[in-house]
């Protein structure tokens, strides 16, 4: 697996839009479709981690469908991260986890 190239893609879902965990997790199921879901989850949560310890994204919390999105203080980030739900597509009206790039991710890419 291209580490590096799977950070730039996730990277780019981020620039892109506020893109859900699940989305996260269909772009590695996508580009690797050899690995078992739970190394797709992995990978998926490892891009995620090594973004965030890069503040290249954020966290966001979003009422679905679409509803306001809350940032996340980074003290909340692991608890986001390690509840399964997440990283699920949501049903209407659930509660999303969203990433969306900063400033110096969109530099960096």
């Amino acid at each position: 697996m291209n580490v590096t190239g799977l950070l730039e893609h996730i990277l780019w879902l981020a620039i892109e839009d506020y893109s859900g965990l699940w989305e996260v997790v269909w772009e590695v199921n996508t580009r690797y479709p050899q690995l078992s879901p739970p190394q797709k989850k992995t990978a998926a949560s490892h891009a995620v981690r090594t973004l965030l310890s890069r503040r290249w994204i954020k966290l966001y919390q979003c009422q679905e469908p679409y509803g306001t999105l809350t940032p996340l203080r980074s003290e909340e980030y692991e608890e986001a991260l390690s509840e399964t739900a997440n990283w699920a597509e949501p049903g209407e009206d659930a509660v999303s986890i969203r990433i969306g790039a900063t400033e110096e991710g969109e530099r960096a890419y």
